[in-house]
């Protein structure tokens, strides 16, 4: 594995994120017209139980500037480990990218002690990244999709539930039995890998995108059987977590979640609300943001390969 001609590598910082961030930006407005990064998302991913910045991210420089970066960012049991990367559009190209999934290839390896599996999320529309994973071995596994709501005057008001209260969320209070309903309600999805209480906090109830504030419980009686986890992304309010207890769903309040939702992003003076959903999802989920008025905007695709030592 050897660098290209003219190049350098080394390992992030969190002095590095807004660098990294504003990369990630510049290739997603040529390829989508649109940002979707932001510096809170790096360092949410940088605050996953087990990640080592010093050991799991690349950083490729060209002279001072910023050319490369990708990073190990999660494992998913028993071993399979998620990772993911860009390269600044001007050093296209160059074998850089090739370097990168190399490297990856190599941490994960370390990483997992022997021959694991390695899935890496790409732009949609980055064909290039795509046929370079395909010419590796890699297989489509997965398409993931952000879609949009637009936070206009035909927001329909969130219809009442039987036994049910919806209200803001209560910081110093609402986070545990939030977490435990969030585990449930996630327990059967793909990909999905459970943390403690513990483990979550620190990239959730901690982080620095929670917005309390905007969040939500649904509540029965003294219990909380649905959560709605909001962030502020620039001109954006951003549903991060959603969920319903198993036992609670089919009552609509998954739908008053989003739309309360909906109605303080507004009030909040922000554009349109999003949120990422699985498009193989088993829940019906693509079918609830659809009825709530939200449209697919844009996709990544997950690729998986199988390395060995």
């Amino acid at each position: 594995m050897t660098i290209p001609e003219g190049y350098s590598l080394r390992a992030a910082t969190r002095d590095d994120a807004r660098a990294i961030t504003d990369m990630f930006v510049e290739q997603e407005m040529l390829l989508n017209g649109q940002r979707e990064s932001s510096v809170e998302d790096l360092l949410d991913d940088w605050s996953t139980p087990g990640f080592d910045i010093e050991r799991d991210t690349f950083l490729v420089l060209h002279d001072d500037e910023l050319a490369g970066y990708a990073a190990v960012v999660k494992k998913i049991p028993p071993d399979i480990y998620a990772a993911y990367g860009a390269v600044r559009p001007s050093h296209w190209r160059r074998g850089l990218g090739s370097f990168l999934i190399e490297a990856v290839e190599r941490r994960v390896v370390e990483k997992a002690g022997g021959p694991a599996s390695v899935r890496q999320w790409v732009d949609a529309n980055d064909d290039a990244a795509l046929s370079m994973l395909e010419r590796r071995g890699y297989s489509f596994v997965r398409r993931f999709w952000r879609m949009d709501v637009p936070l206009d005057d035909d927001l329909r008001e969130p219809g009442h539930i039987p036994g049910v209260v919806i209200r803001p969320f209560v910081k110093q209070q609402d986070e545990r039995p939030s977490h435990e309903v969030l585990e449930k309600a996630f327990a059967e999805h793909w990909g999905f890998t459970p943390r403690t209480y513990e483990e979550a906090a620190r990239g959730r109830w901690d982080a620095e995108w929670f917005h309390p504030g905007m969040s939500l419980v649904a509540e029965a009686g003294d219990d909380i059987v649905g959560v709605c986890i909001n962030s502020r992304r620039l001109e954006d309010g951003y549903v991060e977590d959603i969920g319903v207890l198993p036992e609670w769903r089919g009552r609509g309040i998954a739908e008053a979640l989003l739309r309360h939702s909906f109605l303080a992003f507004k009030a909040a003076g922000l554009r349109c609300g999003s949120l990422n959903v699985d498009s193989d999802n088993s829940t019906g989920a693509m079918r609830l943001y659809e009825r709530v008025g939200m449209r697919p905007a844009t996709s990544y695709d997950v690729y998986e390969g199988r390395v060995q030592p």
